[in-house]
């Protein structure tokens, strides 16, 4: 798994991807999100 995270002022986009192969050449689960600063909190 793997999580890969820009903060942008007041905006958070959040990568996140599960796959065996750590590129971002194939993934089986790939899903991009974007929050708010305030509503946002890290992955556990």
């Amino acid at each position: 798994m793997r999580w890969d995270v820009w903060e942008r002022g007041k905006t958070v986009l959040a990568l996140y991807a599960q796959d065996d192969i750590p590129t971002y050449a194939h993934y089986d689960r790939l899903a991009l999100g974007v929050w708010h600063a305030d509503e946002w909190s890290p992955p556990e």
